[in-house]
C-alpha cells in the first residue's frame, strides 16, 4: 500500500526543499569569510609609536625605522590559539616577501609572558622583529584580544585593521590593494 501524501505535507515538503536549495545556492556564490578589513578609528592617521627591544635579538626596534615601507604590525600572543594556526601563514609570508624592500613585518606581543613569547617565536622561527607589549602599544592601537593586525602604509598612516586570523593570499592581497591605491 501507497502512503497518501496529503496537499499541505506536499506543501511543506516544497517549501523545505525551496529553503535547501537557496541556501545552497547562497553558500556556493560566497567567496570566503566576510571581508576582514574594517574601518579603524586608526585609518588615514599616523600609526601610534612602536617601540622596544626585539625579543630574541635585543636589539631596539621601532615602526619608524620602516618608513617607506608597507608594515604589517601583526599583534599575538603566545596563549592565543587563532594566533598559533595564523603564525605559519604570516611565516609564508615573510619568506615570500624577504627580499622585497616594500614590504616590513613587525611583532608586537601582547599580554604574555616573556619566555612564553620567546619560545612561541623560537618554535615557528619567527624571522621578523618582534616587540613585548605591556600594554600600552596595544592600547593605542585598539587592541584586546589577538590576534589583530594593521597595514601601514610608506608613510607611516595606517591604511587597513585585521581582527581575525588571515590567510596567505588575503595577506598578499592587501599589500597589492594598497600599492595599486596608491598609483
Amino acid at each position: 500500500m501507497v502512503p497518501t501524501v496529503t496537499p499541505r505535507a506536499r506543501r511543506s515538503a516544497i517549501g523545505v526543499g525551496l529553503i535547501a536549495v537557496a541556501l545552497i545556492a547562497f553558500l556556493a556564490v560566497q567567496t570566503g569569510a566576510p571581508a576582514k578589513t574594517p574601518t579603524t578609528s586608526l585609518g588615514g592617521h599616523l600609526a601610534p609609536v612602536i617601540s622596544g627591544n626585539d625579543l630574541v635579538g635585543g636589539r631596539p626596534v621601532s615602526l619608524a625605522q620602516f618608513r617607506g615601507r608597507y608594515v604589517l604590525v601583526d599583534f599575538f600572543a603566545s596563549w592565543c590559539a587563532t594566533c598559533l594556526e595564523e603564525e605559519p601563514s604570516l611565516e609564508a609570508f615573510a619568506f615570500s616577501h624577504r627580499f622585497d624592500r616594500r614590504v616590513a613585518l613587525l611583532g608586537v606581543d601582547i599580554d604574555d609572558v616573556r619566555a612564553n613569547a620567546a619560545a612561541f617565536v623560537g618554535h615557528y622561527g619567527v624571522t621578523w622583529p618582534t616587540v613585548v607589549d605591556s600594554g600600552a602599544i596595544a592600547q593605542s592601537y585598539g587592541v584586546a584580544d589577538p590576534p589583530d593586525l594593521f597595514l601601514i602604509d610608506p608613510s607611516g598612516r595606517v591604511l587597513s585593521a585585521i581582527t581575525s586570523q588571515v590567510t596567505l593570499p588575503e595577506l598578499n592581497s592587501l599589500i597589492r590593494t594598497a600599492e595599486s591605491a596608491r598609483l
